[in-house]
């Protein structure tokens, strides 16, 4: 979550909006559309939902591929368990936005299966069903 905050606070700075990590940690958990959504109608910008999400997810690929770093105990817990268990993936996230993640950090190898996103279209947050 810390890179896609800031990738958003990043882009919206651009557009003239400054919000810090507290205005963002109302939108952990909601999808990027949503928070698109909310940010153009209420502060009037003259852009598309798509065009923003575009924008975001640019800036979240550079900042995964610049900044990206595992959480502390993270690769040892994953490798303790793998040696042990089937371990799979599940992420409300796109394919290529854990492509990027995999690629910054090679972990994919240490999950048996993973399920993302585009494998669950069209429902995601808030209700997937």
């Amino acid at each position: 979550e810390p890179l896609h905050g800031q990738a958003w606070l990043d882009i919206l700075q651009t557009e003239g909006l400054s919000f810090d990590w507290h205005w963002f940690e109302q939108w952990i958990g909601k999808s990027d559309r949503l928070l698109a959504e909310h940010v153009i109608t209420t502060y009037q910008l003259a852009l598309e939902v798509p065009d923003l999400q575009k924008m975001k997810r640019e800036a979240y690929y550079a900042l995964v591929a610049k900044d990206l770093q595992l959480f502390p105990g993270v690769l040892e817990g994953l490798t303790f368990f793998t040696n042990r268990l089937p371990i799979a993936l599940a992420t409300s996230s796109s394919a290529t936005d854990v492509e990027a993640v995999f690629s910054a950090q090679p972990i994919a190898n240490l999950f048996r299966s993973i399920v993302h996103a585009d494998h669950v279209m069209p429902n995601l947050k808030p209700k997937p069903d």
